[in-house]
């Protein structure tokens, strides 16, 4: 333990500093498990609200320092990428079945059927 007290009271902020990151550091984990959650789960409308919901979080980590900007910009970029990736599989499907022939259009509608019906 320190002998000043001004160096009594760093060590005695440094625990309380630590305390309040941990806390915050610990709600943004849990914003970005419920994103992942939702992916995971193939809920896209669950998802794109979870990760508007996660965004201010992880923002505010980076403003007060307690994470890189750079992390930040990573996380959401990454979270981002996967609630695209959910509702991109069955647009994908519409797009080839504009572009192709008669024969790959009722394939391509036959494979969204499929993909419906797996929801």
């Amino acid at each position: 333990m320190a002998n000043i007290k001004s160096a009594e009271k760093r060590a005695s902020q440094a625990v309380q500093r630590r305390a309040q990151n941990m806390t915050q550091r610990s709600r943004m984990r849990t914003a970005i498990k419920k994103v992942r959650a939702a992916i995971e789960a193939g809920k896209p409308e669950d998802a794109a609200a979870a990760l508007k919901a996660a965004q201010p979080v992880i923002d505010g980590m980076v403003t007060k320092g307690i994470i890189h900007k750079n992390a930040g910009a990573r996380y959401k970029s990454r979270l981002s990428a996967g609630v695209k990736g959910t509702t991109v599989k069955v647009t994908a499907v519409k797009v080839t079945a504009a572009k192709g022939t008669a024969a790959k259009a009722a394939a391509a509608k036959a494979a969204a059927a499929k993909a419906a019906a797996a929801k």
